[in-house]
């Protein structure tokens, strides 16, 4: 089995991304003279900013949909196997619903406790934002990131990874009908 996949293994190559632009070398005419090349370093690349942003989203991704499986599959291979089963339109959807979409019927209910939750509707703000910004960065080819841009949505990822790794949210009441909805909608399939 493949070494699973760690969030912040993925933040980090965001940072990296962010912070290791190319190095150009070029030769100007009075090191030519003397056989000496001179180094001009260049901040981060466009594609080294879409970079982060993708990175930064599937961190934050991973860490929320393996918190979400640790409640529920007891063993890592299960774990893995109820993460697989996740797609990203699945979190979106309830990450909709609790920032004021129309849940499905039947789940009215639980997403009103869970628009009560302020870290919870947090939580599912940045994940719209995020989710858009990586589609972005992944399929929009006329959309463009600053460094501040892109640094700022690494570093709510690293944040908000934080929060929905913490024991604390998993254990909270709405932190676990959260993270609940989202394995329940991968187990069932999504739709």
């Amino acid at each position: 089995m493949p070494e699973p996949i760690e969030p912040q293994d993925l933040l980090d190559q965001a940072w990296t991304a962010l912070h290791t632009g190319p190095r150009r070398m070029f030769v100007s005419l009075e090191t030519a003279r003397g056989n000496r090349f001179e180094e001009e370093v260049r901040g981060p690349t466009a594609a080294d900013l879409r970079q982060a942003v993708s990175s930064a989203y599937y961190g934050f991704f991973h860490a929320l949909t393996l918190t979400a499986a640790s409640l529920f599959a007891p063993s890592d291979d299960s774990r893995h196997e109820l993460v697989r089963q996740v797609n990203h339109r699945d979190v979106s959807r309830v990450t909709t619903w609790v920032v004021g979409g129309t849940p499905p019927e039947g789940l009215q209910r639980s997403i009103e406790v869970l628009r009560t939750d302020e870290q919870v509707v947090r939580i599912s703000e940045f994940f719209q934002h995020l989710y858009r910004a990586r589609q972005d960065a992944d399929y929009n080819h006329a959309a463009s990131f600053d460094f501040e841009e892109a640094a700022s949505h690494v570093s709510r990822a690293q944040i908000a990874t934080l929060r929905v790794q913490n024991p604390a949210f998993a254990a909270s009441p709405a932190g676990r009908l959260f993270l609940g909805l989202i394995a329940l909608r991968a187990r069932a399939g999504g739709g």
